[in-house]
């Protein structure tokens, strides 16, 4: 009858140990489910596009044309034109008609979001007459002259991109960046998109 008590007494505890361990092995396995869970959380729209920015190095993005505005009007605002060459334009704003310089030119360079901007060209406009502004200006210049001037030496400027991310809601899903603190959006793959006409040194100018 002792031994009999003994048995039964050794399967209770034996009994005890199991369901202890089954229930530890229950709370590890929902600890681990949760750790799962975490690891595997959505990222933000911006964090998947600055890891799309930085894979491709930023340089595939940058080129084509871009403009300060996510809807072009019925002139052009400011615009950066990236070649894959390594040449830039940049285009003053057409709202501006008083404006002495119209363009620049140079070569350009992508490295830890800095853009390097090496310009050794722009485009102004000598002499005229202040006429009637269409758009906001004070005035608008009527008859100038057209100057090219090259630069010797270049003149180097040097930009922080950042907050780079694809917008759905102001565009139709345009690639857009902050570059010297000026918001710009990428309209086209292609530079010479929505590039003004070329200019010669002496060319009649009425903005």
């Amino acid at each position: 009858m002792r031994y009999l008590s003994l048995i039964i007494l050794l399967i209770f505890v034996l009994s005890g140990c199991n369901n202890v361990m089954n229930t530890r092995d229950a709370d590890n396995t929902e600890f681990q489910g949760q750790e799962n869970t975490e690891e595997q959380a959505p990222q933000s729209i911006i964090d998947e596009d600055q890891e799309a920015y930085e894979a491709m190095d930023g340089k595939i993005i940058l080129i084509g044309t871009w403009h300060d505005a996510p809807v072009i009007g019925a002139v052009d605002g400011q615009r950066f034109h990236f070649y894959e060459e390594g040449n830039y334009v940049f285009e003053y704003s057409q709202y501006d008609e008083a404006k002495r310089v119209l363009s620049e030119t140079g070569t350009w360079n992508l490295e830890n979001n800095i853009l390097e901007l090496i310009m050794n060209s722009k485009v102004t406009v000598e002499g005229g007459e202040k006429g009637e502004p269409f758009f906001s200006s004070e005035y608008a210049i009527v008859n100038g002259r057209i100057k090219i001037i090259e630069l010797d030496p270049p003149e180097t400027k040097e930009y922080k991109l950042n907050d780079f991310f694809q917008d759905n809601e102001d565009s139709p899903g345009f690639w857009t960046v902050m570059i010297n603190e000026t918001r710009y959006w990428k309209y086209t793959d292609s530079p010479d998109m929505y590039l003004n006409d070329p200019v010669q040194d002496g060319d009649l100018y009425s903005s």
